[in-house]
């Protein structure tokens, strides 16, 4: 499934670039990046939390899940 989230990221970018506005364009990348490796994994833990009150962790996957973010980096 394609979702078109980072639509608004392009366009800032481009206009921004294109306007000689590169530390904006650095905080958008900056922004969109902590988004979506921190806010959006928290919230969704936060919101689970209270549809099931008791949440267990997989160690594979914590591994899997935290060894895709060293990746990144």
């Amino acid at each position: 499934m394609v979702t078109l989230g980072n639509s608004t990221d392009i366009i800032v970018g481009i206009v921004s670039i294109y306007e000689g506005l590169f530390d904006l364009v650095k905080g958008t990348m900056i922004g969109g990046i902590l988004a979506n490796i921190l806010l959006i994994p928290g919230l969704s833990s936060a919101i689970s939390a209270f549809r099931f009150r008791e949440q267990r962790f997989d160690r594979e996957g914590v591994s899997l899940h935290s060894t895709y973010y060293y990746c990144l980096w």
